[in-house]
């Protein structure tokens, strides 16, 4: 993780298109913890390159297509989710791209796309899952 200028924490990053998707945590003022993509140009490019330029930064794109079923037993909770807006190019909103943060007893807290997350649990297992998260953290489900 790395602290920006203007104070969020990037907690990993993704190549989107010829620049980067950057998730980010925001700590606001009524203490409630706000976690959300953004494109790199909204974070800050030369922030968003400081991130990608530490080793081991955390890349979300690495590794989606290696979750599966196999990984079920070791999966222990959704921590949260996060869903983004994308445009199409005649500026309709398309469908929110969702990440799912999950906790898994051996390979520690992950990031994966809804798509990894349903080939873990089963898409009705993780629709279940991300309903309970989104009316515990009272945001709306993708």
């Amino acid at each position: 993780t790395m602290k920006t200028q203007h104070g969020e924490l990037i907690i990993s990053i993704r190549r989107r298109g010829i620049g980067h998707q950057v998730y980010v945590e925001v700590e606001e003022p009524d203490g409630r913890i706000v976690r959300t993509l953004k494109s790199g140009s909204e974070v800050g490019l030369r922030d968003t390159a400081k991130y990608k330029s530490m080793g081991g930064y955390k890349d979300l794109a690495k590794g989606q297509s290696d979750w599966s079923f196999k990984n079920r037993k070791d999966f222990g909770e959704l921590l949260f989710v996060t869903t983004t807006s994308r445009k199409s190019i005649y500026g309709n909103s398309r469908n929110p791209s969702t990440d799912c943060y999950m906790r898994f007893l051996t390979k520690g807290n992950q990031m994966v796309s809804l798509s990894s997350f349903e080939k873990v649990l089963g898409p009705r297992d993780a629709r279940e899952e991300i309903m309970k998260v989104c009316e515990r953290d009272g945001i709306c489900a993708p």
